[in-house]
């Protein structure tokens, strides 16, 4: 236990550090001039270099010990904030969000890996839920600290604190624990996605991940330009609904360890999102548009716990560094799909259009999937 503990803090911290800035990569980007288009394509190059090393890390971190893959992806990151302060060329930008993106990948998939293979299964729920809560509870103290320093002191400010910070959780990355390790084939793990219920599992999540490109494309423009928040108010907003999603994990890993089955779980918890995801972009009301994305990120929050517990259950846990690999290219699969499409749409057609469309595709996967489920 005291173990995994050190893997909740590891990913406390990473993923705070991370919110200080990725949310505001949009409105830092239209800052130094970039078009739409622009925009779409560097926060899809964050996806796409997921999409090519997310299964081969993941198998990695089988194999290798995931302190040095944590440390490897730490010193990435650093370099990456660094950089930032003087790249503003968008093909050198091009570059430079690719290697940022390996060292993010490199963390995640440490992390992921060695609280999956310390999980408890009688107690997978809870354990998988205050991982969640862990991850997600450390975004609005990124959203809202990231907002006063860039507010008060700019964007380079912001990155050169980033780039510090990274670099000191290495040393608290060294006190981790050599994990066991286990090498196999790639036809174990092919083997092991070929079955059914994995290809539904993965479709599930696949079409969950689409809404995730209009959100990293065109959420903090949606709340600047259509409620008028500014970037102080904006954070506030972006981590407040945040406390929903927390809520939402908490009820959805104590509804796993009641024996309540995970894909039903994914399908309702998809719907939920969705709906409030598409009404959160069809009001300008502040207050409304808070109340709709609080639903939106509850089932979020309840799809995430759902998921991570069907990782830790479906797979082979000498494996699953691999497979929760897989599971994450099939996210950034759906997000790099959903950046390419709503990226030019919302720069174009407006911001609310990305969110009430992504939020659409949910509500209409979900009641397909819930009328499939029925028959069966």
């Amino acid at each position: 236990m005291k173990e995994l503990n050190r893997y909740y803090n590891m990913t406390f911290m990473f993923n705070m550090i991370r919110f200080f800035i990725s949310f505001y990569f949009p409105l830092y980007f239209l800052k130094i001039g970039l078009n739409g288009f622009e925009i779409g394509i560097l926060i899809g190059i964050l996806t796409a270099s997921n999409i090519l090393f997310s299964f081969h890390l993941g198998v990695k971190a089988d194999r290798v010990s995931n302190r040095n893959l944590l440390i490897w992806g730490l010193g990435l990151a650093s370099i990456f904030s660094f950089m930032l302060l003087f790249v503003k060329e968008f093909y050198m930008l091009v570059g430079l969000f690719f290697l940022g993106g390996i060292g993010i990948i490199m963390v995640n998939r440490a992390l992921d890996t060695l609280v999956y293979k310390s999980v408890d299964k009688k107690k997978k729920g809870s354990e998988v839920a205050w991982y969640t809560i862990v991850k997600c509870g450390a975004v609005i103290i990124g959203l809202i600290v990231g907002a006063y320093i860039i507010d008060f002191l700019g964007y380079g400010v912001i990155y050169i604190v980033s780039a510090i910070l990274f670099g000191l959780m290495i040393f608290y990355g060294l006190k981790i624990k050599k994990n066991d390790t286990y090498t196999f084939g790639m036809s174990h793990y092919i083997k092991d996605l070929k079955d059914r219920k994995i290809l539904i599992f993965s479709s599930v999540i696949f079409i969950f991940s689409i809404h995730f490109g209009a959100e990293q494309t065109s959420y903090s423009p949606f709340l600047r330009d259509s409620l008028g928040l500014g970037i102080i108010p904006s954070s506030y907003f972006m981590g407040g609904v945040i406390i929903p999603l927390l809520i939402g994990s908490l009820i959805t890993g104590k509804l796993v360890d009641k024996k309540w089955g995970k894909m039903r779980l994914l399908t309702w918890t998809m719907l939920l999102s969705g709906i409030g995801g598409a009404l959160f972009a069809m009001t300008s009301n502040v207050w409304l548009s808070f109340i709709a994305r609080s639903f939106h990120e509850f089932g979020d929050g309840a799809f995430f716990v759902a998921m991570n517990a069907g990782i830790v259950s479906y797979f082979n846990k000498k494996r699953v560094g691999g497979h929760s690999g897989f599971i994450q290219f099939i996210v950034n699969i759906g997000a790099l799909l959903g950046a390419l499409i709503f990226g030019p749409i919302g720069y174009r057609f407006g911001f609310n259009l990305p969110h009430i469309v992504g939020g659409g595709l949910a509500v209409f996967a979900s009641v397909v999937l819930l009328i499939v489920f029925r028959k069966k």
